[in-house]
């Protein structure tokens, strides 16, 4: 009897710590095994700044664009940045990377744009990353061109230094074959091309440069990006709106005279011709 009794309180005090102990262990298990966090951040990747330019129905917008320099896996991973402005002052903050816990699979740049102040003048700027100064430098706004001036350090460099502002008064476009136009649609579009400009007043070329939605190089060859290959390209800077009713008349006859050639031209204030 009392030897079972011996037992039976051995018992009891062994099974109660070992529970405890058990229930611990689990626990602590349980802490191990936790999900990662949702949003992870890289601070460690570089990046690339350029100014560019959007231009809207009678309004157009000035940015500052902040990208990667490499391209993401996930189509909704995204750059976590944010803008500061203090009259003549910007301090550009860029924190990182934000991945996604579930994976949009498809190829971006992620990226961010800010909208720059219109007001002309000369502006000092900084890139931040972790709280610290990456790169410095300036930022100058005019009439006709936005110019970035900062040393490439830090992990942030220029891709694009210079970008010529586009006015109401530059017109842009290009001409391109319609579906089944056939072998020789080269010389069918550069035959639209000169009569278009046969029956327009002689307006000069926008600047040689980089802007927004077209380049002009060095021979004044005019490239679109948005244009498909093989199209001809041509830019014009118009001295008033009598010049784009020049320019849309001339555009129609030849939607009319050449059928197969689709069109495409935009004014530097919103205006457009597509037929």
């Amino acid at each position: 009897m009392f030897g079972n009794l011996v037992i039976l309180l051995f018992m009891k005090n062994f099974i109660y710590p070992s529970a405890f102990i058990l229930v611990l262990s689990l626990l602590s298990s349980c802490e191990k095994s936790e999900p990662d966090p949702i949003e992870v951040i890289s601070v460690e990747q570089e990046f690339e700044v350029f100014p560019s330019q959007s231009i809207e129905s009678e309004s157009t917008v000035l940015y500052l664009t902040v990208q990667a320099t490499e391209a993401d896996s996930c189509l909704n991973t995204m750059l976590d940045a944010y803008m500061e402005i203090s009259g003549f002052d910007i301090q550009v903050h860029i924190n990182g990377i934000v991945y996604p816990e579930f994976c949009n699979p498809g190829e971006i740049v992620a990226s961010e744009s800010f909208s720059l102040p219109n007001e002309e003048g000369v502006y000092s700027i900084e890139f931040m990353r972790d709280q610290l100064v990456s790169t410095s430098g300036t930022l100058v706004i005019d009439a006709d061109a936005i110019e970035l001036d900062i040393e490439n350090l830090g992990g942030v460099f220029v891709l694009e230094n210079k970008l010529n502002i586009v006015d109401e008064n530059i017109v842009w476009g290009f001409m391109h074959e319609k579906e089944g136009l056939g072998p020789n649609d080269m010389v069918y579009l550069e035959e639209a091309m000169s009569e278009f400009e046969a029956v327009i007043p002689e307006f000069p070329k926008p600047a040689e440069g980089q802007y927004s939605y077209f380049e002009i190089d060095s021979n004044a060859d005019v490239y679109i990006p948005a244009a498909k290959e093989g199209s001809v390209n041509n830019a014009y800077v118009i001295p008033d709106d009598m010049g784009w009713q020049y320019i849309i008349r001339s555009l129609e006859r030849i939607d009319e005279v050449k059928p197969n050639v689709l069109i495409r031209f935009y004014r530097g204030n919103g205006e457009s011709f597509e037929n």
